[in-house]
């Protein structure tokens, strides 16, 4: 055994775990009377978590040694800190004024730097010291200059921090599955709170029609049942279109290397060779991972479409399960390479190769390859036809905890790979009336009002590869400096569909929000909330509109027709 530098108090201490006890004894030297010291400050830093701290350190004392359980704690610690604040003690008002802060010392960088490239630097490390990774663009530049920009920051940042050091101390595990019960109480308050904002939030249009937020919303897409039936519709769609065109299709597991798993096995024990991995890094490595293994497909001329789901283990690490299409021919050279670059990475490993990437070809006896992803649809968005999951648990538990695992580390749960632009079907469906002298618009929208989304795809340019889109959606309420969304009481709704050089609009009601008695504002919901805001952001089926535009269509929607240089300003 050697010496090495104690990460709690940055004195050389022997390595050998017998020279380096926990608790104070009688007649230790200095050194440990210092490291006990800087233990107890460390855990009087972190009331809320103090106890599960200090436990967890012990365990650890006797399973992986003193010096490696003081630089997990260490660790934890550093994780829990935005710059020079502890995020565990963080209270709204000390979020707002930091947030101020923040922003006003980027207006003083932008300000002080008038070479671009000089200021883009200066952002970047300013940013980076914060543990913001982001490419420096416009939109960044001008954003981190509004407070309201770093108040949803630092809430996003404070609410992923304080679960991943749960996670990491062990309260994720088979008992509380995927998230700890902190997390989702907290979870749960804020879905009561939202719900209290939509439910007393009235918006008005101009004719005197009234509807509340919460109508908007459980008629969009942010409504579990609505979002289940698109996704499950929109993935028929794109196998029906594979048959058509002779398409090969197989299922497909992703995991991470096993030192990313907080638990080892079947989660019986915490896994002595974790690397500290949150969910929201391991989500980063796949996503890392999938992006190289497509440019590298790409550069083979190999193309292929499907659906991508992101669902956690037990202890909270992500994993994906996907089911893709490509030509007959190129299968075994997408496995091939999909099979490379996912053991890129200690592929070596024990049971690596048997676990890392799992691959299922499609089984017609027991059905279309839409049978496998339904199961997974399902039990991450309102457990639809199922009773419990794989661990025999109410399938209702498993929504709620990977809904409130998904939105806490910020991982998107599906994602369609080389599908057409989703919100223009959704705005098509808008249309009721016919487009006449629109040859290629009128069989999109009445695609789309009978909500059949093979031949929606077919009109679209199909599915995979780099595609020629007929239509484009131009949103008019868009600031082209941030490319944020225009908000504020009275909602500008002009979207326009760009096709054949003429733009039609969607027309719709205009609706102005009228805060109801009870409902706090939006800005104080969302120093409540956090990231998120008041409100989850929704789209619209063919009857009404979610909450990215707030509009209802009316039965005498008109379309105008415009060429580019004709259309209004933003």
């Amino acid at each position: 055994m050697g010496s090495v530098p104690c990460r709690l108090t940055g004195e050389v201490v022997s390595s050998s775990p017998e020279q380096a006890p926990i608790g104070h004894k009688s007649g230790t030297n200095d050194t440990i009377r210092a490291q006990i010291l800087a233990r107890k400050r460390l855990f009087d830093r972190h009331p809320q978590l103090a106890l599960q701290l200090r436990f967890h350190h012990e365990i650890e004392v006797r399973t992986l040694g003193p010096l490696r359980a003081d630089k997990n704690l260490v660790e934890c610690d550093d994780a829990l800190r935005f710059g020079s604040f502890n995020v565990s003690k963080l209270t709204n008002d000390e979020i707002k004024r930091l947030a101020g802060n923040h922003a006003h010392h980027c207006q003083i960088i932008v300000f002080d730097e008038t070479d671009r490239a000089a200021l883009k630097q200066s952002l970047s490390h300013y940013l980076t010291t914060l543990r913001i990774s982001q490419e420096i663009d416009d939109r960044l530049i001008k954003s981190v200059q509004r407070s309201a920009w770093w108040r949803k920051r630092i809430h996003r940042q404070r609410r992923t921090a304080l679960a991943s050091v749960r996670r990491r101390i062990g309260m994720a595990n088979l008992r509380h599955s995927y998230i700890d019960r902190y997390t989702l109480e907290s979870f749960r308050r804020l879905e009561i709170r939202k719900r209290q904002y939509l439910e007393e939030t009235v918006l008005q249009n101009e004719t005197g029609q009234t509807r509340t937020l919460a109508e908007f919303y459980d008629s969009s897409v942010s409504n579990p049942r609505i979002r289940r039936i698109e996704l499950i519709n929109r993935l028929n769609g794109i196998d029906e279109w594979a048959r058509e065109n002779g398409d090969a299709g197989f299922m497909v597991t992703l995991t991470a290397p096993s030192s990313m798993h907080r638990y080892a096995g079947k989660g019986a024990r915490l896994n002595p060779n974790f690397d500290g991995s949150d969910p929201r890094a391991v989500q980063i490595y796949l996503r890392k991972l999938w992006a190289d293994a497509r440019s590298h497909l790409d550069k083979q001329g190999i193309s292929f479409y499907g659906l991508r789901v992101a669902e956690p283990h037990a202890d909270g690490t992500p994993h994906w399960h996907m089911v893709l299409y490509t030509r007959p021919h190129n299968v075994a050279d997408l496995k091939r390479t999909l099979n490379t670059f996912a053991l890129r990475k200690n592929g070596t490993e024990r049971g690596a190769k048997k676990h890392r990437i799992t691959f299922t070809d499609e089984d017609k006896t027991k059905g279309s390859l839409v049978v496998y992803a339904v199961k997974y649809i399902s039990k991450n968005v309102d457990g639809h036809g199922m009773v419990e999951d794989e661990h025999g648990k109410p399938i209702e538990s498993y929504v709620e905890n990977a809904t409130a695992w998904s939105r806490t580390y910020g991982i998107r749960q599906f994602q369609f790979i080389g599908e057409p632009p989703i919100t223009i079907w959704r705005d098509l469906r808008k249309l009721r009336d016919p487009l006449p002298g629109q040859p290629t618009l009128e069989p999109l929208r009445k695609a789309a009002r009978d909500g059949d989304y093979h031949t929606y795809l077919k009109l679209m340019g199909g599915m995979g590869g780099r595609k020629v889109r007929p239509v484009k959606r131009v949103p008019s309420n868009i600031d082209h400096e941030t490319g944020e969304i225009l908000s504020g009481t009275e909602m500008v709704l002009a979207t326009f569909l760009s096709c054949d050089n003429v733009l039609t609009i969607v027309r719709s009601a205009q609706w102005t929000i009228q805060q109801a008695r009870n409902a706090p504002s939006p800005r104080e919901n969302r120093s409540l909330h956090g990231a998120e805001g008041p409100i989850a952001v929704g789209e619209a089926n063919a009857e009404a509109l979610g909450l990215v535009s707030i509009t209802v269509p009316t039965e005498k929607a008109q379309m105008h027709k415009q060429t580019p240089e004709e259309r209004p300003p933003p």
